[in-house]
């Protein structure tokens, strides 16, 4: 990232992030086809159904083969908008509207995306990780060497759709066995679109508002300030974005498993596996992302340079927000595999509302911490509230025992933030004092998760995963 910025630009970088959060709308043209088909395909695979296995793989391989038509015609119809969106730089017209038009390359996704879908709902979501591994590898190559022969914004552009492409090729590759040609009859596919509806409203609505909240920061601050400034929001976060990641693997890992225990009747077990679960994720997140709060101007400084990183409680903020994500996350998928995601709707639309609110507001009023700031409100005084309720209400699950198993790594998270976020932290000369450093805190870290935060459980359960991964 450091040389890809140098060759291209702080400025067309940061137009490539408003690109890519922009073109993650058109994803919307699913109308929560691909939510509802994991779940449906997940009961399926649950019940050892193979011939409705491969008729749900049928139907929904047909139904994004007529989907790509449509959004190559409505990507083009948009595609004006980011002329706006990016006004405030001084990147020449052409070369703004003519990169954007080359991430149409990605509609030929859509023809492997059942493909992914049946290596999540079937819980091979190691495929998963690889591929995207893959897709960084393939973007940071491409982007690197087409940044080096001064293509700029167009090689970002290049390099991120064929990055697409390439891993869902291998998603296919790894799926094509398992997915074969079928003669589907109209009342077998009416029967399985059917099934396939009851959901899409519900993932619809959810993901419409999710992917505002999630993708509007960038557009938000190339709006009201500049793309330079989405290039410092991006750095100083992408750090703490891809740790963030690692605990999500527990909750994509998990929640076919739990959909099969719900759907087979066994709810104090479902129940028990929700809240334990809930746990391992907060604590994994502490354990991967609070030292982060203490390096990240470091590593910003020795990654790219100092003058990209935001500041000390931009950190803060979003170390938390992430923290807190982790779990959210895992409740929503809890919700969508037990068919229960219609009753977050209304909390969407709110959670939004107040996001966008908020992250507009603040972002004039303070700039680059603006849109974390505005999930921040949403999160604790809507979204998380709705979910302790709704975790109740539908599953049966006492509030005072999700308080148990979360409050003491919450009060302890917001104590080490709220107490440090103000004071000037080490600055690393080099790399090698960097790792020391690093190697210090996460240690010191660690050691108070263990001590001060994990039951015996808790220890059994991360020292099995340790010798499962020694194996």
């Amino acid at each position: 990232t450091p040389l890809i910025i140098k060759y291209v630009g702080k400025e067309d970088y940061g137009i490539y992030r408003v690109f890519v959060d922009y073109f993650s709308y058109y994803h919307l043209l699913e109308v929560g086809l691909y939510s509802s088909f994991l779940v449906v395909l997940n009961e399926k695979l649950s019940k050892g159904d193979r011939k409705k296995t491969e008729e749900v793989l049928a139907v929904t391989q047909s139904l994004y083969f007529r989907l790509i038509k449509i959004g190559l015609v409505v990507f083009i119809l948009g595609s004006p908008l980011v002329i706006y969106f990016t006004r405030n730089s001084e990147t020449e017209f052409v070369k703004v509207f003519g990169s954007f038009l080359i991430l149409s390359l990605c509609f030929i996704t859509y023809f492997f995306k059942v493909h992914l879908g049946f290596l999540e709902a079937s819980n091979q979501n190691y495929k998963v990780a690889i591929g995207n591994i893959i897709q960084n590898v393939v973007f940071t190559s491409i982007a690197f060497v087409l940044g080096y022969l001064n293509t700029g914004l167009v090689g970002l552009c290049f390099g991120f759709s064929i990055s697409q492409i390439v891993s869902f090729l291998f998603y296919w590759y790894q799926a094509k066995n398992e997915i074969k040609e079928i003669e589907i009859h109209k009342d077998q596919f009416d029967e399985i679109n059917k099934e396939v509806n009851k959901l899409r409203k519900a993932n619809f609505i959810v993901h419409l508002t999710g992917k505002f909240s999630l993708y509007s920061d960038t557009i938000i601050i190339s709006t009201i300030m500049s793309p330079i400034a989405v290039t410092s929001y991006f750095i100083s976060s992408r750090v703490i974005s891809i740790a963030a990641t690692l605990p999500s693997v527990i909750s994509n890992s998990s929640w076919a498993a739990l959909g099969e225990i719900y759907h087979q009747g066994d709810q104090a077990k479902f129940n028990h596996y929700v809240i334990f679960i809930s746990r391992i994720i907060l604590l994994l997140s502490i354990i991967l992302l609070l030292p982060l709060h203490f390096i990240s101007h470091s590593f910003v400084s020795l990654w790219v340079e100092e003058g990209l990183y935001v500041s000390n409680a931009f950190i803060s903020v979003v170390v938390f927000n992430f923290i807190v994500q982790g779990v959210m996350n895992f409740w929503g998928w809890c919700l969508s595999t037990t068919h229960h995601l219609d009753r977050a709707i209304k909390m969407q639309y709110i959670g939004l509302g107040t996001n966008l609110l908020f992250s507009i507001f603040f972002t004039y009023s303070y700039g680059e911490i603006g849109p974390i700031l505005g999930t921040l409100i949403a999160n604790c005084f809507v979204n998380i509230p709705w979910l302790l309720y709704l975790m109740h209400d539908i599953y049966k699950i006492k509030f005072l025992l999700v308080v148990k198993a979360v409050s003491l790594p919450l009060i302890f998270t917001l104590f080490i933030l709220g107490m440090t976020y103000h004071m000037n932290f080490l600055i690393s000369e080099n790399w090698s004092a960097f790792i020391f450093y690093s190697f210090f805190v996460y240690l010191i870290c660690l050691i108070c998760v263990i001590v001060l935060l994990m039951n015996k459980k808790d220890r059994h359960f991360f020292l099995e995963r340790i010798k499962w991964l020694r194996k």
